[in-house]
Protein backbone atom coordinates (compact mmCIF):
# COMPACT_ATOMS: atom_id res chain seq x y z
CA UNK A 1 0.00 0.00 0.00
CA UNK A 2 2.83 2.40 0.85
CA UNK A 3 4.46 1.74 -2.54
CA UNK A 4 1.20 2.62 -4.30
CA UNK A 5 0.93 5.80 -2.21
CA UNK A 6 4.46 6.71 -3.26
CA UNK A 7 3.61 6.09 -6.90
CA UNK A 8 0.40 8.19 -6.66
CA UNK A 9 2.36 11.01 -5.06
CA UNK A 10 4.72 11.06 -8.04
CA UNK A 11 1.82 11.08 -10.50
CA UNK A 12 0.13 13.87 -8.52
CA UNK A 13 3.21 16.10 -8.94
CA UNK A 14 2.57 16.11 -12.70
CA UNK A 15 -1.06 17.23 -12.18
CA UNK A 16 -0.47 20.16 -9.80
CA UNK A 17 -1.36 22.76 -12.44
CA UNK A 18 -4.90 21.39 -12.90
CA UNK A 19 -8.09 22.58 -11.21
CA UNK A 20 -9.00 20.80 -7.98
CA UNK A 21 -11.98 18.86 -9.37
CA UNK A 22 -10.18 17.77 -12.55
CA UNK A 23 -7.08 16.71 -10.65
CA UNK A 24 -9.08 14.67 -8.14
CA UNK A 25 -11.05 12.85 -10.86
CA UNK A 26 -7.84 11.81 -12.61
CA UNK A 27 -6.20 10.64 -9.35
CA UNK A 28 -9.27 8.59 -8.43
CA UNK A 29 -9.32 7.03 -11.90
CA UNK A 30 -5.63 6.10 -11.64
CA UNK A 31 -6.09 4.74 -8.09
CA UNK A 32 -8.80 2.36 -9.25
CA UNK A 33 -6.60 1.14 -12.13
CA UNK A 34 -3.43 0.47 -10.13
CA UNK A 35 -4.64 -0.70 -6.72
CA UNK A 36 -4.43 -4.42 -7.60
CA UNK A 37 -1.28 -4.21 -9.77
CA UNK A 38 2.27 -4.78 -8.50
CA UNK A 39 4.19 -1.52 -8.50
CA UNK A 40 6.91 -2.95 -10.74
CA UNK A 41 4.34 -3.36 -13.52
CA UNK A 42 3.17 0.26 -13.40
CA UNK A 43 4.07 2.81 -16.05
CA UNK A 44 6.45 5.66 -15.47
CA UNK A 45 4.50 8.26 -13.39
CA UNK A 46 5.10 11.06 -15.90
CA UNK A 47 4.04 8.85 -18.81
CA UNK A 48 0.84 7.82 -17.04
CA UNK A 49 0.07 11.42 -16.00
CA UNK A 50 0.46 12.66 -19.59
CA UNK A 51 -1.60 9.74 -20.89
CA UNK A 52 -4.47 10.79 -18.61
CA UNK A 53 -4.01 14.48 -19.46
CA UNK A 54 -4.26 13.66 -23.16
CA UNK A 55 -7.32 11.49 -22.57
CA UNK A 56 -9.05 14.38 -20.81
CA UNK A 57 -8.08 16.89 -23.49
CA UNK A 58 -5.39 18.60 -21.40
CA UNK A 59 -1.92 19.85 -22.33
CA UNK A 60 0.84 17.38 -21.43
CA UNK A 61 3.19 18.16 -18.56
CA UNK A 62 6.77 19.11 -19.43
CA UNK A 63 9.13 18.85 -16.45
CA UNK A 64 11.35 21.81 -15.62
CA UNK A 65 15.00 21.32 -16.40
CA UNK A 66 16.02 22.91 -13.12
CA UNK A 67 17.32 20.57 -10.45
CA UNK A 68 16.05 21.28 -6.94
CA UNK A 69 17.50 19.22 -4.10
CA UNK A 70 15.12 20.99 -1.68
CA UNK A 71 12.13 19.83 -3.68
CA UNK A 72 13.40 16.26 -3.72
CA UNK A 73 13.95 16.28 0.05
CA UNK A 74 10.47 17.73 0.63
CA UNK A 75 8.76 15.12 -1.54
CA UNK A 76 10.79 12.30 0.01
CA UNK A 77 9.74 13.45 3.48
CA UNK A 78 6.08 13.50 2.43
CA UNK A 79 6.35 9.99 0.97
CA UNK A 80 7.96 8.66 4.17
CA UNK A 81 5.12 10.19 6.20
CA UNK A 82 2.52 8.49 3.99
CA UNK A 83 4.13 5.10 4.56
CA UNK A 84 3.41 5.31 8.32
CA UNK A 85 -0.32 5.65 7.73
CA UNK A 86 -0.68 3.31 4.77
CA UNK A 87 -2.50 0.70 6.86
CA UNK A 88 -4.98 3.31 8.09
CA UNK A 89 -5.62 4.40 4.50
CA UNK A 90 -6.29 0.76 3.58
CA UNK A 91 -8.92 0.40 6.30
CA UNK A 92 -10.64 3.62 5.30
CA UNK A 93 -10.65 2.52 1.65
CA UNK A 94 -12.27 -0.78 2.66
CA UNK A 95 -15.17 0.81 4.55
CA UNK A 96 -15.83 4.10 2.78
CA UNK A 97 -16.17 5.29 -0.83
CA UNK A 98 -12.82 5.94 -2.50
CA UNK A 99 -13.83 9.38 -3.69
CA UNK A 100 -16.76 11.70 -3.06
CA UNK A 101 -17.19 14.76 -5.29
CA UNK A 102 -19.57 17.61 -4.53
CA UNK A 103 -19.34 19.92 -7.54
CA UNK A 104 -21.95 22.31 -6.11
CA UNK A 105 -19.83 22.93 -3.01
CA UNK A 106 -16.55 22.56 -4.97
CA UNK A 107 -15.34 19.88 -2.58
CA UNK A 108 -13.60 16.53 -3.01
CA UNK A 109 -13.18 13.92 -0.26
CA UNK A 110 -10.88 10.95 -0.91
CA UNK A 111 -10.30 7.87 1.27
CA UNK A 112 -12.93 8.80 3.81
CA UNK A 113 -11.49 12.24 4.53
CA UNK A 114 -7.77 11.49 4.64
CA UNK A 115 -7.60 13.78 1.63
CA UNK A 116 -10.10 16.65 1.77
CA UNK A 117 -10.02 19.40 -0.85
CA UNK A 118 -12.34 22.32 -0.13
CA UNK A 119 -12.13 24.62 -3.14
CA UNK A 120 -14.61 27.08 -1.66
CA UNK A 121 -12.62 27.83 1.48
CA UNK A 122 -9.20 27.30 -0.12
CA UNK A 123 -8.34 24.60 2.43
CA UNK A 124 -6.53 21.42 1.34
CA UNK A 125 -6.06 18.60 3.88
CA UNK A 126 -3.60 15.84 2.99
CA UNK A 127 -3.84 13.29 5.81
CA UNK A 128 -3.07 15.49 8.89
CA UNK A 129 -1.46 18.43 7.09
CA UNK A 130 -3.38 21.55 6.06
CA UNK A 131 -2.50 23.88 3.22
CA UNK A 132 -4.27 26.97 1.87
CA UNK A 133 -4.85 28.43 -1.57
CA UNK A 134 -6.66 31.74 -1.93
CA UNK A 135 -6.34 32.28 -5.68
CA UNK A 136 -10.11 32.10 -6.17
CA UNK A 137 -11.02 34.58 -3.42
CA UNK A 138 -12.53 37.66 -5.08
CA UNK A 139 -14.21 39.51 -2.19
CA UNK A 140 -12.26 42.37 -0.60
CA UNK A 141 -12.56 43.53 2.98
CA UNK A 142 -10.54 46.58 4.00
CA UNK A 143 -10.83 48.72 7.11
CA UNK A 144 -8.86 51.24 9.19
CA UNK A 145 -9.89 51.21 12.87
CA UNK A 146 -8.66 53.72 15.42
CA UNK A 147 -7.51 52.15 18.69
CA UNK A 148 -6.93 54.13 21.88
CA UNK A 149 -6.39 53.52 25.58
CA UNK A 150 -10.06 52.64 26.12
CA UNK A 151 -10.40 50.37 23.08
CA UNK A 152 -7.06 48.63 22.87
CA UNK A 153 -8.06 45.05 21.99
CA UNK A 154 -9.18 43.46 18.71
CA UNK A 155 -10.88 40.03 18.62
CA UNK A 156 -11.11 38.15 15.32
CA UNK A 157 -13.31 35.06 14.90
CA UNK A 158 -13.15 32.92 11.74
CA UNK A 159 -13.28 29.37 10.31
CA UNK A 160 -10.20 28.79 8.13
CA UNK A 161 -7.58 31.01 6.63
CA UNK A 162 -4.19 32.69 6.84
CA UNK A 163 -3.04 35.78 8.74
CA UNK A 164 0.07 37.85 8.15
CA UNK A 165 0.61 40.16 11.14
CA UNK A 166 2.82 43.25 11.09
CA UNK A 167 3.62 45.86 13.73
CA UNK A 168 2.51 49.37 12.76
CA UNK A 169 3.68 52.76 14.06
CA UNK A 170 0.21 54.14 13.41
CA UNK A 171 -2.60 54.19 15.98
CA UNK A 172 -4.86 52.55 13.39
CA UNK A 173 -5.46 48.86 12.96
CA UNK A 174 -5.28 48.29 9.20
CA UNK A 175 -7.11 45.27 7.77
CA UNK A 176 -6.73 44.02 4.20
CA UNK A 177 -8.46 40.68 3.51
CA UNK A 178 -9.50 38.49 0.62
CA UNK A 179 -12.65 36.51 1.42
CA UNK A 180 -14.32 33.44 -0.06
CA UNK A 181 -17.73 35.17 0.16
CA UNK A 182 -19.00 38.72 0.76
CA UNK A 183 -18.72 40.01 4.37
CA UNK A 184 -21.78 40.51 6.56
CA UNK A 185 -23.04 44.04 7.31
CA UNK A 186 -22.19 43.63 11.01
CA UNK A 187 -18.69 42.19 10.47
CA UNK A 188 -17.18 44.91 12.70
CA UNK A 189 -18.74 45.11 16.16
CA UNK A 190 -17.75 47.69 18.78
CA UNK A 191 -17.66 46.81 22.47
CA UNK A 192 -16.89 48.93 25.52
CA UNK A 193 -13.17 48.18 25.52
CA UNK A 194 -12.64 46.14 22.34
CA UNK A 195 -13.41 45.76 18.65
CA UNK A 196 -14.73 42.40 17.37
CA UNK A 197 -14.35 41.36 13.74
CA UNK A 198 -16.63 38.44 12.91
CA UNK A 199 -15.65 36.29 9.92
CA UNK A 200 -17.28 33.14 11.35
CA UNK A 201 -19.85 32.87 8.52
CA UNK A 202 -17.18 33.00 5.80
CA UNK A 203 -15.66 29.70 4.70
CA UNK A 204 -12.14 31.00 4.02
CA UNK A 205 -10.00 34.13 4.08
CA UNK A 206 -6.49 35.55 3.73
CA UNK A 207 -5.72 38.65 5.82
CA UNK A 208 -2.89 41.13 6.27
CA UNK A 209 -3.10 43.05 9.56
CA UNK A 210 -1.08 46.10 10.61
CA UNK A 211 -1.31 46.20 14.43
CA UNK A 212 -0.46 49.30 16.50
CA UNK A 213 2.29 49.04 19.12
CA UNK A 214 1.23 47.93 22.64
CA UNK A 215 -2.30 46.84 21.59
CA UNK A 216 -3.89 43.40 21.98
CA UNK A 217 -4.94 41.06 19.17
CA UNK A 218 -6.91 37.83 19.73
CA UNK A 219 -7.38 35.36 16.87
CA UNK A 220 -9.80 32.45 17.36
CA UNK A 221 -10.71 29.89 14.68
CA UNK A 222 -10.67 26.34 13.42
CA UNK A 223 -7.71 25.92 11.05
CA UNK A 224 -5.13 28.56 10.13
CA UNK A 225 -1.58 29.56 9.35
CA UNK A 226 -0.45 32.67 11.27
CA UNK A 227 2.80 34.57 10.81
CA UNK A 228 3.91 37.14 13.39
CA UNK A 229 7.37 38.64 12.74
CA UNK A 230 8.82 40.76 15.59
CA UNK A 231 5.50 41.49 17.33
CA UNK A 232 5.33 44.64 19.45
CA UNK A 233 1.85 43.90 20.73
CA UNK A 234 0.14 41.27 22.86
CA UNK A 235 -0.94 38.25 20.80
CA UNK A 236 -3.47 35.56 21.77
CA UNK A 237 -4.21 32.64 19.44
CA UNK A 238 -6.76 29.82 19.84
CA UNK A 239 -6.93 27.19 17.04
CA UNK A 240 -8.07 23.61 16.60
CA UNK A 241 -5.34 22.94 14.04
CA UNK A 242 -2.69 25.13 12.53
CA UNK A 243 0.80 26.51 12.35
CA UNK A 244 1.90 29.66 14.12
CA UNK A 245 5.21 31.21 13.05
CA UNK A 246 6.69 33.68 15.55
CA UNK A 247 9.94 35.58 15.03
CA UNK A 248 10.78 37.37 18.32
CA UNK A 249 12.13 40.88 17.81
CA UNK A 250 15.65 41.71 18.94
CA UNK A 251 15.92 43.44 22.32
CA UNK A 252 12.16 43.05 22.88
CA UNK A 253 10.92 41.28 26.02
CA UNK A 254 8.26 38.59 25.68
CA UNK A 255 6.38 36.32 28.07
CA UNK A 256 5.40 33.15 26.24
CA UNK A 257 2.57 30.76 27.12
CA UNK A 258 2.54 28.09 24.41
CA UNK A 259 0.51 24.89 24.50
CA UNK A 260 -0.54 22.07 22.14
CA UNK A 261 -3.09 19.58 23.50
CA UNK A 262 -2.11 16.77 21.13
CA UNK A 263 1.16 15.19 22.32
CA UNK A 264 1.80 13.16 19.14
CA UNK A 265 5.06 13.33 17.21
CA UNK A 266 3.42 15.71 14.71
CA UNK A 267 3.06 18.40 17.37
CA UNK A 268 5.96 20.79 17.77
CA UNK A 269 6.85 23.84 19.86
CA UNK A 270 10.05 25.71 19.07
CA UNK A 271 12.53 27.17 21.53
CA UNK A 272 10.97 30.28 23.04
CA UNK A 273 12.31 31.82 26.24
CA UNK A 274 10.29 34.22 28.38
CA UNK A 275 12.04 37.34 29.66
CA UNK A 276 10.30 37.28 33.03
CA UNK A 277 9.59 40.98 32.68
CA UNK A 278 6.03 41.86 33.69
CA UNK A 279 6.10 44.65 31.13
CA UNK A 280 7.04 42.28 28.30
CA UNK A 281 4.61 41.52 25.51
CA UNK A 282 2.41 38.49 26.20
CA UNK A 283 2.36 35.84 23.47
CA UNK A 284 -0.20 33.14 24.25
CA UNK A 285 -0.91 30.32 21.77
CA UNK A 286 -3.20 27.33 22.40
CA UNK A 287 -3.59 24.67 19.70
CA UNK A 288 -5.40 21.36 19.75
CA UNK A 289 -3.05 20.12 17.00
CA UNK A 290 -0.26 21.69 14.99
CA UNK A 291 3.03 23.49 15.47
CA UNK A 292 4.40 26.69 17.00
CA UNK A 293 7.55 27.54 15.10
CA UNK A 294 10.29 30.06 15.79
CA UNK A 295 11.16 31.69 12.51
Amino acid sequence: MSQHNEYLKKVESFLDDLEVIQKSKILAEIYQEIQDKPTQELKDPLSLANEKRTKHGLIIYKPSKKFSMGSIILKTTAIMTLSFIGFLAFLVWKFTPIIKIDEKENRVIILGGLIDIDGQSGKFKFFDQYHFSHENFSNDFQANINLDEEKDEVLIGFKTGTFNLKTSNSEQLKIDCKLASPPENNTIQTGRDHIRIDFSKISGLACNLDIPVDKKITIEGDVATIKAPAPEYNLYVELNNGKVFINPGKEIDYNFSLNISDDSSDSYIGNFESAGNINGYEIRVNLSQGAIIRK
